[in-house]
């Protein structure tokens, strides 16, 4: 998985790019399209910014929102009942996420998703 951050003089954004390592895992696995030798595909979602104070909390929770959409427009829940399909799903995900905030470098968006995965393990 790999993340850019681009800074133009027009707007913040960074782009959640997913190599399909795990998209092609957590997409195809249920109908069996993925193979050793498939070549990698990526998706990628572009995540805009500027608008958002991200040091303040509203700013904050709402960068990791559009985060958290992005990562699962990039990684979605395959439509398989087995186990394995969701996890490779939640984990990619949890990836994107990860390379999101670090990228933003932003300590108020770091503890969002700190308190989240804290209150997930509730």
């Amino acid at each position: 998985m790999s993340l850019t951050t681009s800074a133009s003089s027009q707007a913040r954004r960074l782009t959640v790019t997913l190599l399909s390592t795990f998209a092609v895992t957590a997409l195809s696995a249920a109908a069996n399209l993925a193979t050793a030798a498939d070549a990698p595909a990526t998706a990628s979602v572009v995540v805009k910014y500027a608008d958002l104070d991200v040091a303040t909390p509203k700013g904050a929770a709402r960068l990791y929102r559009r985060i958290s959409i992005a990562a699962h427009e990039v990684c979605p829940d395959s439509d398989s009942r087995r186990l394995e399909d969701k996890m490779a799903a939640w984990s990619c995900r949890r990836q994107a996420v990860n390379r999101a905030v670090e990228s933003v470098n932003s300590p108020a968006v770091a503890a969002l998703v700190k308190h989240a995965r804290l209150a997930a393990a509730r």
